[in-house]
């Protein structure tokens, strides 16, 4: 499965406006947009996976772009089989954002900010956070949630598996398998760039 050619367009733009150098060259770009299929995502040592649980609202108790205006991305992260290097990867710094096809950049928001009206989701939000972590082989790695912040109420919402951004009086739909998603890690010490498709998925996951 081979990204769309907008997709791989806006990474390409991503990149030549964000990107860092992990050999410290000017204008060495180090990351390739990654498809949302997980066998394929490799990049050298990385390799990365993005859903979007459509049913989240099972495994959350609430439906969290209704409530807590994000959309939760699960995440796993691993070293490619056969890697012998170090991954680190630290929400703090890893720039997470969203990227939609009409050029709309979606920030992360972290999970000890999120606040709904009920408690247990709450609890549940922070505990399935991805946190700061050397990063295992990915036959070992687990998924973990990360949040987008969808911002104030009427600019953009998602349902199922599509997310709308209103411009004026337009709206605008996309399908998530449309989006990229781009976030910084550590590659051996040096800083990496990656960019990875997101698969939304029937269902919900539970821990």
């Amino acid at each position: 499965m081979k990204l769309p050619v907008s997709l791989l367009s806006l990474a390409a733009l991503a990149l030549a406006g964000a990107c860092r150098s992990t050999a410290g060259a000017p204008g060495a770009l180090v990351a390739a947009p990654f498809p949302a299929i997980a066998a394929e995502n490799l990049d050298g040592d990385v390799a990365v996976e993005a859903r979007h649980y459509t049913d989240h609202k099972r495994a959350f108790g609430v439906d969290l772009p209704r409530e807590a205006r994000v959309l939760p991305v699960a995440l796993k992260l691993g070293l490619a089989p056969g890697s012998t290097r170090s991954l680190r990867f630290d929400p703090a710094r890893a720039a997470l954002r969203l990227y939609l096809p009409d050029g709309t950049v979606v920030a992360s928001k972290p999970a000890s900010t999120i606040v709904t009206q009920f408690k247990r989701a709450n609890e549940r939000i922070v505990a399935s956070a991805l946190d700061a972590r050397v990063l295992a082989p990915w036959s070992a790695a687990r998924e973990a949630n990360v949040y987008f912040d969808l911002g104030e109420a009427g600019e953009l919402f998602v349902k199922r598996g599509e997310i709308s951004r209103r411009v004026g009086e337009e709206v605008r739909t996309f399908g998530l398998e449309q989006a990229l998603i781009g976030f910084e890690l550590e590659v051996d010490g040096a800083p990496r760039s990656v960019f990875v498709g997101l698969a939304p998925t029937n269902g919900a996951r539970y821990p």
